[in-house]
């Protein structure tokens, strides 16, 4: 009953119980009705002519009626797409016979079919009967029983055309052509319609046969799955065991090998059911032999191996296995003996190598070689740092410590290589060594007490020796080889030694006055935050405490483009002023030399003042403090006006993207940071790039102290003057050392100029200090 309304037809609708278990069991016949086809999903079948038609009819009339038959069978089968469609009447045509089915019990025909299509399930085969009435046939075999299934018999129109078209020669010549037209178009409707015809009855006729199944060769193991599968192909497949028995084999008793005769009753056809147990037995791999005999009606299938003889494949699989067990089982104890051996030998790279080629899964190692692992490779690691260190003394010359070293990685690790090597070759020096002379002795001596103060930990003093060592090496042509391992030794001091900086603080004891200096992309200027933490390690922090400024992060920024140095306001209370002009918060402005820029106010008085001195290139930024101040009012007034300003205006602030050079001012005593170092030109001296570009300022008064690198590897190293370099290093000292080359920036050190000190002290806060102005400066070491 159903239920409809206005508005949707489709709502509403009531299906009573009753209809429901109606159409599932509709459904159930459905799939039990599919499941009982006589040609199911997989059959093959062969269409061809009875060899007189195709000697009557020319070859593109055979095509014609060959392709309208496959035309219906594809269409009307249950399973059309997976009927495989011959043409095979050229085979026939081999055969003698005039028809199949007068030839039926000659097994020529079948067998020429079977030859070529061994999987063929029904054989159709049509001819044109000449009589009375003319009629086209179509009959379909079972081609493995040889009989006959069905056939269908049309009758054409005009029997008497047919006869005429089909005639003698003679006669089919003085046919007219609109009578051979009407002919041939029959044909074509009756092998359509015949098509059709034999589709339906394929597709839906069940025609029961009954046969024996013979299964010999066989282990009763096998013989479950292949009747399963039988049943499985159609619910109307029976079969009845009639008799099973045991064949006479060698060790039957403990392998038994039966032969199973069985009754099988199915709507399937021989073919077909031969065809099954072909696809059965190649998936499972199986060898057989399988026969038909129409006489009695029993389908033999004999296996051909003995089902217990392993194949060659899996035989050689057998033996291959056992030869493989074996094998690792002598490669196991051979590593074994071979690592115990090497263990007391000490020989830790044969080791370790052993160990690489034995640890491997299916060795399976002892675990007592496993936990030794670590050990050994912590010996390899030490005894590589010896022999690193054995080799550098023997290319300086000094055999005695590198024997030292040879001694301790031989001790530890008996084949070291390298070790091994260098003492061959210490061997060989000591044997045909030559007299040396005094400067040779000299710098073998410079070299000895270099490695033994860098063993000491003493850097500054084993550089110092180890330059003096190369600059008298540099005299001696024939002392290449040294000067190599001597320039080897400087470079791995500074490159093990050199720490990571990226801001200093840099005072000049005796005025005070501090240069606050660094590499960072970032800087932040602002009142002292204890609790202001930057966002990254590329932000510099510079504190000044007046009440005027707003707190660091909030008040001065400072960024590092490629296009030069940027100001902006960051949100401060009382403005940042470049040339008397007022910032608005986060604008950002390029600075340029010579800007002025005041912090907290727009005057003088009241606010931080600093004058803009840029490089030419934009590599160094200076914020050089206005000390205008002390020359317009007394300093107890300026102490009572403004704390902080004794302070503040002896801090200049620098920021740089690369090398920068310290000079000190003969007269004021005032540091100086350049991008490149002054060059002379006689008596006078020129800027090449020089920051502070200030015309009350003489260039001849400023004086070389040194080269700074911060970042990654930070270094101090002496500005190079050559015209004037020895005086150089007779006045510039650092930690009491003269500066003769690069050294790492070891911090706190101090650099002395004739009667001046340059401090460079360690503070661990990141803020300036405005207690202790003589002893502070800002590192940051990641």
């Amino acid at each position: 009953m159903r239920a409809k309304n206005n508005n949707n037809a489709w709502q509403n609708v009531a299906v009573p119980y009753f209809e429901l278990i109606a159409l599932l069991v509709f459904f159930v016949m459905l799939l039990l009705n599919a499941n009982s086809k006589a040609y199911a999903k997989g059959d093959h079948v062969v269409v061809m002519p009875s060899s007189k038609d195709s000697e009557m009819l020319p070859e593109y009339m055979l095509d014609s009626i060959t392709y309208r038959i496959e035309e219906q069978l594809t269409r009307r089968l249950h399973h059309p797409l997976q009927y495989q469609l011959k043409n095979t009447y050229a085979t026939h045509n081999n055969t003698s016979a005039d028809s199949v089915t007068n030839d039926m019990n000659e097994a020529p025909i079948f067998d020429a079919v079977l030859s070529n299509f061994p999987e063929t399930d029904a054989l159709l085969q049509y001819s044109i009967l000449k009589a009375n009435t003319a009629k086209f046939v179509l009959e379909v075999f079972d081609p493995y029983s040889q009989t006959l299934m069905f056939s269908v018999s049309l009758p054409f129109d005009n029997s008497d055309e047919v006869n005429k078209v089909f005639g003698d020669n003679d006669k089919a010549s003085s046919v007219d052509d609109d009578v051979s037209e009407s002919v041939t178009r029959q044909l074509l409707r009756l092998a359509s319609q015949a098509g059709g015809i034999a589709a339906e009855r394929l597709d839906t006729t069940s025609t029961s046969v009954t046969l024996r199944l013979s299964l010999s060769g066989f282990k009763v193991d096998e013989l479950v799955p292949v009747t399963t599968y039988l049943l499985s192909l159609s619910p109307n497949n029976k079969i009845t065991l009639l008799d099973t028995v045991q064949l006479p084999s060698f060790f039957s008793r403990f392998l038994p090998i039966v032969s199973t005769r069985y009754a099988v009753t199915s709507d399937m056809s021989v073919s077909q059911l031969h065809n099954e147990l072909v696809r059965f037995w190649q998936l499972q791999d199986v060898s057989v032999d399988i026969a038909f005999s129409r006489d009695t009606r029993e389908l033999t299938l004999n296996r051909v191996n003995n089902p217990y003889t392993p194949s060659v494949v899996s035989t050689s699989l057998v033996v291959f296995g056992l030869l493989i067990i074996i094998h690792l089982f002598i490669r196991r104890y051979y590593f074994h003996h071979q690592l115990e051996m090497l263990a007391q030998g000490k020989r830790a790279d044969e080791w370790l190598n052993t160990y690489e080629r034995a640890n491997k899964p299916w060795l399976r190692l002892e675990e007592r070689w496993k936990n030794q692992l670590n050990y050994w490779q912590q010996i390899k690691r030490e005894s590589a740092q010896l022999e690193k260190q054995a080799k550098t003394c023997f290319d300086a010359g000094d055999t005695n410590s590198s024997k030292i070293f040879i001694s301790k990685a031989l001790n530890i690790n008996a084949n070291a290589p390298l070790a091994l090597k260098l003492m061959h070759a210490v061997e060989s020096f000591e044997e045909n060594a030559k007299q040396l002379t005094e400067q040779e002795q000299w710098i073998r001596n410079k070299v000895a007490k270099a490695m033994s103060n860098y063993r000491n930990n003493q850097p500054y003093k084993a550089l110092r020796q180890a330059y003096q060592a190369e600059q008298s090496a540099k005299e001696q042509k024939h002392l290449k080889k040294q000067l190599k391992a001597i320039r080897k030794l400087i470079n791995r001091i500074n490159n093990e030694l050199s720490p990571d900086v990226d801001r200093i603080k840099i005072v000049q004891t005796a005025l005070p006055h501090e240069l606050n200096f660094g590499i960072e992309s970032t800087l932040l200027i602002g009142r002292n935050d204890a609790d202001f933490v930057p966002l990254d390690n590329d932000s510099g922090l510079v504190s000044i405490n007046h009440k005027g400024l707003s707190r660091i992060g909030r008040h001065l920024k400072i960024s590092v483009k490629n296009d030069g140095f940027f100001i902006q306001d960051v949100a401060s209370t009382n403005g940042v002023f470049v040339d008397g002009e007022r910032l608005k918060p986060g604008e950002e402005r390029l600075l340029e030399n010579n800007n002025g820029i005041m912090l907290g106010a727009e005057s003088s008085i009241a606010a931080v003042g600093f004058s803009v001195k840029i490089g030419e290139n934009n590599h160094l930024l200076q914020l050089i403090a206005d000390d205008e101040l002390q020359k317009k009012m007394p300093i107890s007034e300026l102490s009572r006006i403004w704390p902080d300003y004794i302070h503040a205006m002896r801090v200049d602030i620098g920021l740089a993207s690369g090398p920068s050079y310290l000079y000190i001012h003969k007269h004021t005593g005032k540091l100086a940071l350049f991008d490149s170092a002054l060059k002379q030109s006689g008596q006078n001296l020129k800027y090449e790039t020089e920051v502070c570009e200030t015309n009350a300022l003489n260039p001849e008064d400023y004086q070389a102290l040194v080269k700074l690198e911060l970042g990654t590897f930070s270094t101090i190293s002496p500005i190079d003057i050559k015209d004037d370099s020895e005086q150089l290093a007779k006045v510039v000292e650092i930690n009491g050392h003269k500066l003769l080359g690069k050294m790492p920036l070891l911090l706190p050190l101090d650099i002395r100029w004739e009667d001046v000190i340059i401090s460079m002290k360690v503070n661990p806060s990141t803020f300036m200090s405005d207690l202790d102005v003589t002893s502070t400066r800002m590192l940051r070491v990641r």
